[in-house]
C-alpha cells in the first residue's frame, strides 16, 4: 500500500515499480504471514 492505496502483489523477486509524486508518503508492506512493515519517505521535487 502507498498512502493507504493498494498497489499489488509480488512474487520473487519482490519488486514493484511506482512513481509517487513529490511530498511525503507512507509505504506499507504485508507478508503472507500477516507481518507488517511501514516506512515514511519524502520524494523531492525536480530542480
Amino acid at each position: 500500500h502507498l498512502d493507504g492505496n493498494y498497489l499489488g502483489q509480488t512474487r520473487a523477486p519482490h519488486q514493484l515499480a511506482i512513481q509517487p509524486g513529490a511530498g511525503w508518503h507512507r509505504l506499507s508492506l504485508v507478508d503472507q504471514s500477516g507481518h507488517e512493515l511501514h516506512r515514511s519517505f519524502q520524494v523531492l521535487g525536480e530542480k
